[in-house]
């Protein structure tokens, strides 16, 4: 940054979503989605940022069908982190570790991106092309349910647990978390959703506390 220069170039085995730090281990964690692919290969990345190259990447935890995702974010307290789930893909629970799957939430799919509140200890995660018809929210014109998902970090021992859901509105795949007034904003495209048109409700900003 300092000199405006590509310090290293990393390859990567597919298409890649989004990563994130680790204060605890000091390593990169680099979603690879991958589900356009007939012979899709999903899964995490462990990069060493010390390293370069393709001599970086120092582990690769697979995923599944079931696990496939495109969000990340990390609780840096437990170690672990919440894979948000894209297509049909469930949220899950990974252990930054060793990269086991702890806990699969089958309740909320179709989502893009994830992040911590370190101050309450819960992931919020937004699911605009959310599959799950038993959340109580409106669908939108493509069929999917959109919501904005809540997960619990533990505090004395456990793992992480499913909080619920908030709907949103058509679009809402990406959002960020203020983690001093506590409150998450999802950005709209459409707000209500109606499944029988696009261009109804409003364009906007949500706001959750």
């Amino acid at each position: 940054v300092l000199t405006n220069a590509i310090k290293d170039q990393i390859p990567l085995p597919s298409n890649p979503e989004q990563p994130r730090f680790n204060p605890v281990d000091g390593f990169i964690y680099q979603m690879i989605t991958d589900e356009d692919h007939a012979n899709a290969n999903p899964a995490v990345l462990r990069i060493d940022p010390t390293k370069t190259g393709a001599a970086a990447i120092v582990a690769t935890f697979p995923l599944t069908a079931a696990t496939v995702a495109n969000g990340i974010d990390i609780d840096p307290v437990t170690n672990t982190a919440i894979l948000a789930g894209s297509g049909n893909g469930s949220h899950s629970l990974i252990d930054l570790s060793n990269g086991n799957i702890l806990a699969v939430f089958p309740n909320i799919d179709g989502a893009d991106q994830d992040q911590f509140n370190p101050n309450l200890r819960r992931w919020y995660t937004f699911g605009s092309n959310n599959n799950n018809s038993g959340v109580s929210c409106s669908a939108d014109s493509t069929g999917a349910f959109p919501v904005a998902g809540v997960f619990a970090a533990p505090i004395f021992g456990g793992i992480a647990t499913i909080v619920g859901a908030e709907c949103t509105g058509r679009n809402g795949s990406s959002g960020g978390v203020d983690p001093i007034n506590n409150d998450a904003y999802v950005a709209v495209r459409q707000f209500p959703p109606d499944p029988n048109s696009a261009t109804t409700g409003s364009p906007g900003v949500l706001v959750f506390h």
